[in-house]
């Protein structure tokens, strides 16, 4: 006799294949904020200098990036099936894993993006050899890699992590000792220095944070990780571009004036494309139209000051990054006693 119907099991829909539409379509809306607040925040903090900190591009464009992280804070934690579970950030390695990796990850990507600079337009490289001069701040990573693992197994992350990015810190501090010699050799100790302290943050990282994570949200978190290195890498390209070139262009106009030279409009912009030359193929590689002779030293020291105030700050966000690798690592699980965002939130 075949069962009754209300004895049948209920249908269960799969997770995969056409049964995930309603997952898909209930993250969208965290998705699309995520998107737009990141977007939006990278792009207002690229472009300020260009557009101007007051004007309305800028402004609007920062708005509507921290409008968006605002929305996701908001929304996220009182979903069913959301983008960012954050309930994950209740465990306090996990937590300060993401902060660590965000603060590298700029570290690691502006003055990866910068440093080419100041080889091209101060000390004079050609492309070619400006991107061979930077190896010294690469090779130590693979070298430090394995003996930082078996730190990490001897003592756990807490020590590893905040040692790291103090190493972090004095590389950034010796290339701002180093910047005024206008040369080569004297950057070498900070870009090696740089490649350890990185080799020891980056290597740690991912165990400190996933280590004692459920295994059921192992992916979720290796996830958020990950976009939180490329997010921090995002945000200090931008963020310390717009530092540099502030203070460079500063600096310059404060020089020249002092020097009672008003440059026009044409030779402001013959100046820009004689940068652009330079950038493309170093400094002493193209020639100097004579009214930018004339000032050529103050350009060069003008650069040199704005990069020792942009790497400096990042000396001072790798100090943020020990201390906060001091205070939340632990070398097992804890968890935050409080919910995540808000007292409501549904993963106390």
């Amino acid at each position: 006799m075949p069962p009754s119907p209300s004895a049948l099991p209920l249908p269960i829909r799969p997770r995969c294949g056409p049964g995930r539409a309603p997952t898909e379509r209930a993250r969208r809306p965290g998705l699309i904020a995520f998107a737009v607040g990141i977007g939006a925040l990278t792009l207002g903090l690229g472009q300020s200098q260009q557009w101007g900190w007051g004007s309305t591009a800028t402004l609007v464009a920062l708005g509507l990036g921290l409008a968006g992280i605002a929305l996701i804070l908001v929304i996220e934690p009182r979903r069913q099936d959301p983008l960012v579970q954050f309930g994950l950030f209740r465990h306090l390695n996990f937590s300060a894993a993401n902060v660590s990796q965000a603060l590298a990850g700029s570290i690691e990507l502006a003055a990866g993006y910068l440093l080419p600079f100041f080889l091209l337009l101060v000390v004079g490289l050609a492309p070619g050899p400006a991107g061979l001069a930077l190896i010294p701040a690469t090779v130590p990573v693979i070298v430090v890699a394995p003996l930082v693992g078996r730190w990490f197994d001897h003592s756990g992350g807490r020590m590893p992590l905040t040692v790291g990015f103090l190493v972090l810190a004095c590389s950034s501090f010796a290339l701002v000792a180093a910047f005024p010699a206008q040369s080569l050799v004297p950057l070498i100790p900070g870009l090696v220095l740089q490649g350890i302290g990185l080799g020891i943050v980056l290597t740690v990282n991912d165990p400190t944070g996933l280590g004692l994570v459920p295994a059921d949200d192992q992916g979720t978190a290796s996830g958020i990780v990950d976009t939180s290195e490329q997010l921090g890498g995002a945000v200090g390209i931008a963020l310390f571009s717009v530092i540099l070139l502030h203070v460079y262009f500063g600096r310059l106009y404060e020089r020249l004036g002092e020097r009672g030279v008003m440059p026009t409009q044409g030779e402001v912009q013959r100046g820009r494309e004689f940068v652009l030359r330079a950038e493309q193929e170093g400094i002493r590689q193209v020639s100097v139209p004579t009214h930018i002779r004339e000032v050529l030293g103050l350009f060069e020291a003008a650069h040199v000051y704005a990069f020792q105030i942009t790497f400096g700050l990042t000396g001072g966000v790798a100090l943020v990054g020990a201390a906060v690798c001091w205070l939340l690592v632990r070398r097992g699980d804890h968890l935050a006693p409080t919910g995540i965002f808000s007292r409501r939130s549904r993963w106390v």
